[in-house]
């Protein structure tokens, strides 16, 4: 990566390479993420949470499962 300053004196990233996803990086490390799935689906069914609440907590589970390890465009909420 290179980082660029503008005339403004602001700075501007260029030349940037993709980073592997935390899915990849976490299976080069002998995680097995189905495992990883089903112990996090279980944890949140035993805690009887609210089904929109549920669902959410999966959804960030798979964004963070399935999300670049750097530098991503995607803020996170």
């Amino acid at each position: 990566m290179e980082v660029r300053l503008t005339a403004d004196g602001g700075y501007e990233l260029t030349q940037q390479r993709r980073g592997d996803t935390t899915d990849v990086m976490l299976d080069y490390v002998g995680y097995r993420l189905d495992d990883l799935r089903q112990a996090y689906a279980q944890r949140v069914h035993d805690a009887a949470l609210p089904e929109a609440e549920s669902l959410a907590l999966a959804a960030a589970l798979e964004a963070g499962l399935t999300g670049y390890t750097y530098l991503s465009d995607t803020p996170l909420d």
